[in-house]
Order: C-alpha cells, then structure tokens, then sequence
C-alpha cells in the first residue's frame, strides 16, 4: 500500500515540476520576446535616425557647398524605406496689404517606417523628425535664419517622379541636385509681413519647430483635411528666399 502511494506521489511530483517548467517558457515566451521586440525596434529606429542624420549632410552638401550628386546607404533591417505623399511648403509677402509675391511648392518626403508600427524618421524640407504615433520630436531643425530682423530660408526641395518604396536588406537612395532658383531678395524693408506655411502630416511638428525660431508667430490650423502650421514674420528689414531642387530615388 505505501509503494502504491510513493508511486501516486512520484508521478504527481512530476506533473507538478511538468506543468512549472512549461509556465515559465510560456511567461519568458510571451513577457521576455515582448521585451526583445521592442528593444530591437528601438534599437533600429536608433539605427535609422543615426542614418538620415548622414542623410541630412549629404543633401546639405548639395543645397549649401555644390556637390552635383551624394548616395546615402541604408540598412533597412525589417524597416521601410519610402517616399510617401508630398507635402506642401508656401511662401507669401506683403507689401502695404498687396500680395507681392506668393510660391508653393510640393516636397516628397524621405521617410523610414519601423517593423509594423507606428515609429518614423522622415526628411523633409530640411528637418528630420522622429515619430511615434501622434507623438514626435525634431532630431533636426532646417538651417533656417529668423532672427534679428532678419529672415534667411533655404527650401530644400526634394523631388521624386514616383511614390515608391522598398524593404528590408540594404537600400541606397541617390540625391542629384537640378537647379538653384532665388526666390526672393530684399535689403530695403520692403515688405510688411512674410508668411511661411507648412502643409503636413507632421504639421504638429513643424509648427513647435518654426515657433522656436525668433522672428516667427506659428499657429496650428488643424481645420482642413490636411493640418498645416502657419507662421509669419513682421517687417523683415532682410529676406532671403532659396529655391534649391534634388531629385531623388531610391535603389536595392
């Protein structure tokens, strides 16, 4: 009778320490990849914010110090690298209440989308923006001058002749710089106000970014289909308006 018992109580021992051990791989299997995936993303948003920063230099290369031409080499890992819907930058001033001049111009964005999430790094008219759903910072802010009365923008306007896209591996996206335009030039006060607005996903964004600058009053209008940040500048006694075209694309 004792043998039968120990025999009972061996087995139950055993299913006992079965059923421990097969909860914990499913605690370490569900909790601990969790973990792992999400320290992974990170760690390839970092790789890619690391990336579009040499990316920002090589455009500036082209915008401010006359390269023809710069490639930028990515690792996508299990990213996207796309160049998604343009936005659109607009510049407008007044001269006592008339209009004087008034530009608009359609900019594609260069975007990394992380492995099925919301997370971003976008290029776009010379800032670099990282995202996270609705939340988001400036990694860089575009090398405008608004201060002193004074107002200085380079439009770094990148081109693309199709919406495209690839994924994983390596990708190698290819600038090529087309024209330099002067907009607009004045030294002598001429204009009453100078306005600047950005139509975007990320319009959230560019409004914090702009507002930071001296010379600019931003607000958000999130009343249109589209948000855009507006600003102005008020009697600017110096403007400066560039026009710089880059066209892009993007190869495996």
């Amino acid at each position: 009778m004792r043998s039968d018992t120990r025999g009972v109580s061996e087995v139950l021992g055993y299913i006992l320490v079965l059923s421990l051990v097969l909860a914990s791989i499913t605690v370490v299997s569900t909790v601990g990849l969790g973990q792992i995936e999400e320290i992974r993303d990170v760690e390839q948003m970092n790789n890619a914010e690391a990336a579009f920063d040499l990316l920002a230099t090589n455009l500036e290369d082209i915008s401010q110090r006359g390269a023809p031409s710069r490639s930028t080499e990515m690792q996508l890992a299990t990213g996207e690298l796309a160049l998604p819907s343009p936005i659109s930058i607009r510049f407008k001033g007044l001269d006592g209440g008339t209009v004087a001049f008034n530009e608009s111009y359609s900019i594609r964005p260069i975007e990394y989308r992380g492995t099925g999430s919301d997370r971003t790094v976008v290029y776009a008219g010379g800032a670099i923006f990282r995202t996270n759903g609705d939340s988001g910072t400036t990694v860089k802010s575009p090398s405008i001058i608004a201060a002193d009365d004074r107002i200085s923008v380079p439009i770094i306007h990148t081109r693309a002749p199709d919406r495209v896209s690839t994924s994983g591996g390596t990708a190698r996206l290819r600038a090529t710089h087309s024209q330099t335009v002067l907009l607009e030039s004045d030294t002598t006060d001429t204009y009453d106000r100078v306005f600047m607005n950005v139509t975007s996903p990320r319009a959230r964004h560019w409004n914090e970014t702009l507002s930071a600058y001296d010379e600019f009053s931003c607000s958000l209008d999130e009343s249109g289909p589209v948000d855009q940040a507006e600003c102005h500048a008020d009697d600017p006694a110096l403007l400066n308006i560039v026009l710089v075209q880059i066209d892009v694309e993007i190869s495996d």
